[in-house]
């Protein structure tokens, strides 16, 4: 039985969610999710392992979706987001029998425990990339593709009392690339507890002073964030799971003693996600 345990993006990870590249899809699926080109999906899954790879020999433990009656879900954390000692199931304007299948799913596995779970009202749209831990205070994207108002409100009232649930406005992100930001960890991710990764020209300025003054923030540019260089993944102990292709990211973290973990996977941008969107990480110390 799971005790979910998740206060932070960063401690040490001893449980994470996960689901293998296409499980579930047809060849032809697979082929559509990677724009047709077919010599993506092999790199994909050889990517995808070594990804995993690295997972497991930091010690951490994965749970993969393959057994739940569920498809397509990569990038599980659009689905779910662990906070404190809850799960929260997260709706994408779905229809009410898709949002009550991944619970069943779950629940029936008896791997979670159902009281661990937190079923968020039809009309609140809350996505897991939205979600974002830093000990007493979630933060939340707001202006983008994913969570709305109604989602704000819902985790006010639901995670008021033990965490200081603070918005984060990504307009900015809007007004400039004229579309919105996909999730809040496309423009922002804490490595630890004073350092965070940032792309400044996508978040309101007044939020950016209100980060500063908890974090020093690492800048990405416009070409590394559209490649998702801020959706990273912390394993805890200083250790950061990134993609090979940004160099220059890599080189920063390193400078600022990070360990950094390369991962030669660029095609996995090319279906949708990153390395934390593909994971939930279910306890960390």
């Amino acid at each position: 039985m799971i005790k979910p345990n998740v206060s932070n993006e960063y401690g040490k990870l001893k449980k994470v969610l996960m689901c293998k590249p296409f499980f579930g899809m047809s060849a032809e699926e697979a082929r559509i999710m990677t724009g047709g080109a077919d010599n993506r999906i092999p790199h994909l899954i050889q990517g995808y392992k070594d990804f995993t790879d690295v997972i497991e020999e930091h010690g951490a433990e994965i749970l993969y979706t393959d057994e739940f009656p569920v498809q397509g879900q990569m990038f599980t954390r659009d689905h779910f987001a662990v906070i404190g000692n809850k799960i929260l199931l997260c709706p994408h304007n779905k229809p009410e029998q898709d949002v009550m299948h991944w619970m069943a799913a779950l629940s029936s596995l008896g791997k979670i425990a159902g009281k661990s779970l937190i079923d968020p009202p039809l009309d609140a749209i809350i996505h897991g990339g939205d979600v974002i831990l830093h000990n007493d205070t979630l933060y939340l994207g707001q202006g983008g593709s994913g969570t709305d108002k109604a989602g704000l409100e819902f985790m006010k009232r639901k995670f008021g009392e033990h965490f200081n649930v603070k918005p984060i406005n990504m307009g900015r992100f809007h007004q400039l690339n004229g579309r919105p930001a996909v999730h809040l960890d496309t423009l922002f991710n804490p490595l630890s507890k004073d350092k965070a990764l940032i792309y400044p020209d996508g978040i309101d300025d007044k939020d950016i002073y209100k980060l500063e003054k908890k974090f020093e923030l690492l800048p990405v540019d416009a070409q590394e964030q559209d490649s998702l260089g801020t959706n990273v993944l912390s394993l805890g102990d200083g250790v950061v799971v990134s993609q090979k292709i940004h160099g220059r990211i890599n080189s920063t973290l390193r400078d600022k003693s990070f360990t950094v973990k390369e991962i030669d996977m660029p095609a996995m941008q090319t279906v949708g996600g990153g390395f934390r969107c593909a994971t939930v990480p279910l306890e960390r110390e």
